[in-house]
């Protein structure tokens, strides 16, 4: 008895392992590589263009007493542009601050206004801003808003219809600018953004020295403006 039991175990066994032997090898499966997040850290250069679209405010005083005469006029510039820029950005996490400069050449931004008692022109050449940027990215998605400090240089030219004559002058305006936008990474050193920008440049005065004497003007640009660009990160 106790060798057919041997004999039973033996043949169980050698059951059991052919068995084991026919089963299917499960292989160990490999994951892709995961590819790293873009970062947004680095230097950038770049070109921009849009249309700008502002309104210029005369407001007339007194020489003497600083008195509102009760004339003031408003009106309309527009101008398509196109500029260059360079900035910074430093990543923390989802959070992106920066720093940018960028100067714009304005096209044709003209206007003015002409009623009985004089005509008004202006124009502007150039803008120019230097502005902080903070964003949440998302991966190639980055949203953010910027502000800082922003200048223009603008012309003006006054005509009096009573004296047949006129007089002007031209004035670098500083203030600040305001803004946000959109920016997307087309690759791993070409950016492309939509952005929208409202620029205070403050006011100045001028003194009138012929063509309207004991008159004072005050002129106070403001502008709003739509750009694209196109950067490249080092």
């Amino acid at each position: 008895m106790k060798s057919i039991a041997l004999t039973l175990a033996g043949l169980l066994a050698a059951t059991s392992l052919a068995s084991a032997a026919d089963l299917p090898v499960r292989k160990s499966v490999e994951l892709a590589p995961i590819a790293p997040a873009f970062s947004w850290t680095g230097f950038y250069v770049g070109a921009q263009a849009g249309y700008m679209w502002g309104r210029d405010r005369t407001t007339e005083y007194l020489t003497s007493t600083g008195a509102y005469t009760g004339f003031a006029w408003r009106y309309n510039l527009e101008s398509g542009f196109g500029g260059l820029h360079a900035g910074y950005n430093r990543q923390f996490g989802m959070l992106v601050a920066g720093v940018e400069i960028d100067a714009d050449r304005l096209i044709d931004a003209k206007g003015g206004f002409r009623d009985p008692g004089g005509i008004g022109r202006a124009s502007r050449a150039w803008n120019f801003s230097a502005r902080g940027r903070l964003g949440v990215a998302f991966d190639r998605v980055l949203v953010y808003a910027a502000g800082g400090y922003a200048a223009t240089r603008a012309k003006y030219h006054y005509f009096n219809p009573a004296l047949g004559f006129g007089e002007g002058f031209a004035r670098t305006f500083s203030g600040y600018t305001l803004g946000a936008g959109v920016e997307y990474a087309l690759t791993d050193a070409l950016t492309a953004r939509l952005e929208y920008r409202y620029a205070d440049y403050g006011k100045a005065s001028y003194i009138a020295r012929s063509a309207f004497l004991g008159l004072t003007g005050t002129q106070i640009p403001r502008d709003h403006s739509l750009r694209l660009a196109v950067s490249y990160k080092f």
